[in-house]
């Protein structure tokens, strides 16, 4: 998994999870890690449904997209969003099964 598809997780979310009582309750210097732990599996959880969805063409042109320009999150938002328009659902499904 490319590490830029991180960035298909809302700003929001990232200070929803920070708040939530699994990463609050840490101390200082262990909260960014566990942050990140939380997103990769999150983005691991998404992508699973994804690919249920997704040809196997389809996961391919997202990881190349991913690969070539890591910074174009919103291209790849959009050309998920044109084959699964509830991905924000789905986002926001595997965030709330997490916190």
């Amino acid at each position: 998994m490319n590490s830029s598809l991180l960035n298909l997780i809302p700003e929001e979310t990232r200070s929803k999870l920070l708040n939530s009582p699994q990463i609050a309750s840490l101390p200082e210097d262990q909260k960014n890690k566990a942050l990140n732990d939380a997103l990769e599996q999150i983005l691991d959880n998404v992508l699973a449904r994804l690919s249920q969805a997704l040809t196997e063409s389809d996961m391919q042109k997202v990881e190349d997209m991913a690969n070539s320009n890591p910074e174009n999150t919103e291209a790849i938002k959009y050309f998920l969003l044109t084959k699964i328009p509830n991905l924000d659902q789905i986002i926001k499904e595997e965030v709330a099964s997490y916190i």
